[in-house]
């Protein structure tokens, strides 16, 4: 027998062998596990022996991959690896060979593979497969090749999209080596990809006035914002070109600001017009955002928990805090809703429901999210 004869002068042993497998083959309830399935998997080998790594241990696996077979037993993989280990003990194959030898027999039970397994692993479950379909030889063979080109191409790109997304993923925690510029004041550190200029402290003193009306802000805190003066970096850091600036929830407490006048206290819009930009200076936008990160340090899963119009209002309602008319904004409510702000993605209607809740009713942040009243409260107003 071909497939022992290299490892058996024995020739008594070898016929014992080959009819110990042309029995187990040719037993009548075998409707496809049967000796013309091993031919068919050896048929497809012979195509790909340049490729394989062992092909004694391979072909030994194919053999036996199927010796064991009841219908009605979930262990004749296991018999069948058993019984090759057997064999190949005899055979006098050393330790590593029986054991890989196992391993391929017993991959053919779930045709699963793990990241420890090699090229010939890969190939027992092509032929496996391809045989069981019945395609002509020359199908398989085209078949095989192009199943494995196509999966050799998608494990690259998967690794490839893994990788990028691995930079992406570090360049958004750590995206200073963007940014050739740093400014720290009091509690800030400030990056910019251009020079900062020392008004910038004019700014930051703005915007932590606004913040300590918040419950959550700590000034022995450190916050990060990172200044994208040219816009490819916002883009970049934000997938988001049209926003004031963004916190990546999800990932860190990072501020981002597009484009702005810093001697000016002024954020420059995309289009080049921006609505309210007195009442939305660049230190509004610092700390609107510096909110978001404050948010996120009192709860990182706040974003999944939270209604938007309970964390964009709070946030709106920082921004703006000292420079907020509760009975004009109540005025404007009462008018038209809001809608026109809503029309234009501002966060009026947010604010005023926070800023109902918390100086009309009482509440702080933490009872406003702990009660997480629906914005129907502002039925209230019209009473």
């Amino acid at each position: 027998m071909l497939l022992v004869r290299p490892f058996s002068a024995d020739e008594v042993q070898n016929e014992k062998l080959w009819l110990d497998l042309q029995k187990g083959y040719s037993q009548k309830n075998r409707a496809y596990h049967n000796l013309n399935h091993i031919k068919s998997m050896l048929g497809e080998l012979k195509s790909f022996e340049a490729e394989v790594i062992d092909l004694p241990v391979l072909q030994f696996a194919i053999w036996y991959h199927d010796l064991v077979y009841k219908a009605i037993r979930k262990d004749n993989e296991l018999k069948s690896a058993e019984h090759a280990q057997e064999v190949m003990q005899e055979l006098g194959f050393d330790a590593a060979r029986v054991e890989r030898a196992f391993r391929l027999i017993m991959i053919t039970k779930s045709h699963e593979l793990s990241s420890s397994d090699d090229g010939d692993a890969q190939l027992l479950v092509d032929f496996y497969a391809v045989a069981k379909q019945g395609i002509s030889r020359f199908g398989r063979c085209f078949l095989l090749l192009k199943f494995r080109t196509m999966k050799k191409r998608l494990k690259h790109s998967m690794l490839l999209l893994l990788m990028v997304c691995s930079f992406y993923l570090l360049l958004l925690i750590f995206p200073n080596p963007l940014f050739a510029h740093q400014y720290e004041y009091q509690n800030f550190k400030v990056y910019s990809d251009q020079p900062i200029p020392s008004e910038i402290e004019a700014v930051l003193d703005d915007a932590g006035k606004r913040l300590e009306h918040s419950e959550i802000y700590h000034a022995d805190h450190s916050y990060s914002i990172f200044i994208c003066q040219d816009n490819w970096r916002f883009k970049l850091l934000t997938r988001n070109g049209n926003a004031g600036g963004l916190v990546n929830f999800f990932i860190s407490s990072h501020v981002f600001i597009r484009e702005c006048d810093i001697r000016n206290n002024r954020i420059i819009p995309p289009g080049g017009w921006m609505y309210d930009p007195i009442g939305r200076p660049l230190s509004y936008f610092v700390a609107h955002e510096i909110t978001h990160a404050m948010q996120r340090n009192y709860d990182p899963l706040m974003i999944f928990k939270t209604p938007s119009y309970i964390m964009e209002g709070y946030a709106d309602y920082i921004g703006k805090a000292g420079h907020f008319d509760y009975e004009k904004y109540k005025a404007a409510y009462l008018k038209d809703g809001f809608v026109k702000d809503m029309e234009r993605g501002l966060y009026s209607k947010y604010h005023f429901y926070v800023a109902y809740l918390m100086e009309v009713k009482g509440y702080s942040f933490e009872e406003v999210l702990e009660k997480e009243i629906g914005m129907e409260v502002l039925g209230e107003v019209e009473e």
